[in-house]
């Protein structure tokens, strides 16, 4: 087990030269699609959930039981999602055998979070990402859990992976045009009706 000191001037440095951002990891939605997350692989002592949110009041979770218990072990539909939106993940990891239960977030610096959703020794290569792109529609996370800043940044505790598939269909111009002739047509024809009604 390595000193939380350690660490501390690690991440440090790793805040101070390693990027141009207080956080390394950024994932926006490069074109409108389904996102899917599935679990691939991993190595913790601990017990992990993963998915969407910026707070622990505000989650939502998708994949459980990680890494030896995946919950669900296939792929889980999140949701439709327009290009540019940005994603907000959370790793939740309690670990009893240390008793320790921590929460981490893509969109915080504290150091639980940066341990877990960046490459602090920048291992992987890749200027501190943790976000390896497989083609132009999937990728993969490779995440620390949430207590590994008293332990590790091996980057391997958790990979998991997005996939976008297809495109959000919205109306055309002519198409909710059409349609709301339709609904102020039906509005006329329900007064008529009422007006005769009465008489």
């Amino acid at each position: 087990m390595k000193k939380t000191f350690s660490k501390l001037v690690l991440v440090g440095i790793f805040l101070a030269f390693g990027t141009s951002n207080s956080s390394a990891f950024d994932f926006y939605i490069p074109d409108d699609g389904t996102l899917y997350l599935k679990f691939l692989e991993g190595e913790a002592g601990g017990v992990s959930e993963f998915g969407l949110g910026h707070t622990i009041s505000d989650h939502q979770t998708y994949l459980s039981g990680l890494p030896g218990n995946p919950t669900p072990s296939t792929e889980v539909r999140v949701g439709d999602f327009f290009k540019g939106k940005r994603m907000d993940f959370f790793v939740h990891t309690v670990d009893k055998a240390y008793d320790l239960d921590e929460w981490a977030f893509s969109t915080n610096i504290d150091l639980a979070s940066v341990i877990a959703f960046n490459d602090t020794d920048n291992s992987l290569g890749q200027n501190g990402d943790i976000v390896e792109t497989v083609n132009e529609k999937t990728w993969k996370f490779h995440l620390d859990d949430a207590t590994s800043r008293f332990f590790d940044d091996d980057d391997n505790d958790l990979v998991i992976q997005a996939r976008l598939e297809g495109s959000v269909t919205t109306p055309e111009p002519l198409s909710l045009l059409l349609m709301g002739s339709g609904l102020a047509g039906m509005f006329v024809v329900r007064k008529k009706t009422a007006g005769i009604q009465k008489g």
